[in-house]
């Protein structure tokens, strides 16, 4: 039987990026607007955000990107104000406050990430040689390098080959859409017509190699 995140992968493999970037992002944007909209006066949510002393830097300030949160946002962060008060109030040295004010337990929306992350691992082992599966992730513009790395662990060796035959052609196009690009500064070449691809493979280097912008944040490694 194959999972909901089966065909979302099929979906996200025919756009740009990391599909598996992709559903991280969208499941942790998920967690946020529930958390506004749904959970602001759930007890469990305080309870993570008192525990959390909030959220991690990147999703905190993600929320105040969402319209009509703001509200919401007080409420919740209110609960991290009052529980980082009650633990500084207490006397001991600053060594102990400093490691009592740490949070003690993940951001729930980099939670979010990381099991979407764990299930597109599974679904790639289970199902990378499917036919439907493999044209679609074959005709993608591959993963970036970290969750390459989470994946490949996962894979059998024959079919850790076949998704690394595949990303080394994604890289050689990209170095060479790179190499293109930085001749377009040189003086003898600047007339010559870049590719969009081209124009902007720097970012998309970027990408590639660390991951799409909000996927590994302060609170993840």
């Amino acid at each position: 039987m194959r999972s909901f995140t089966y065909y979302d992968l099929i979906e996200a493999f025919a756009q740009t990026g990391c599909a598996v970037c992709r559903l991280a992002l969208q499941d942790a944007r998920r967690y946020l607007d529930s958390l506004l909209y749904e959970y602001s006066t759930d007890p469990e949510a305080h309870r993570l955000m008192r525990s959390g002393r909030g959220l991690c830097n990147w999703h905190s300030w993600q929320l105040t990107e969402i319209a009509g949160g703001a509200l919401s946002a007080a409420v919740l962060f209110r609960s991290a104000l009052l529980e980082v008060r009650e633990v500084a109030a207490e006397s001991e040295s600053g060594r102990r406050t400093a490691e009592r004010l740490a949070p003690r337990s993940l951001c729930p929306a980099c939670q979010a990430l990381a099991e979407r992350e764990q299930l597109c691992a599974e679904t790639f082992a289970k199902h990378l040689n499917e036919p439907t599966f493999e044209a679609a992730w074959r005709a993608s513009e591959g993963l970036c390098l970290p969750h390459l790395r989470l994946i490949l662990p996962a894979l059998s060796q024959a079919n850790a080959a076949r998704l690394l035959d595949h990303q080394r052609t994604v890289w050689a196009r990209l170095q060479a859409e790179l190499e293109a690009f930085q001749r377009s500064f040189q003086a003898e070449h600047s007339a010559e017509p870049l590719s969009q691809a081209a124009a902007a493979s720097w970012r998309r280097c970027i990408a590639l190699l660390t991951g799409e912008r909000g996927v590994f944040g302060t609170a993840r490694p």
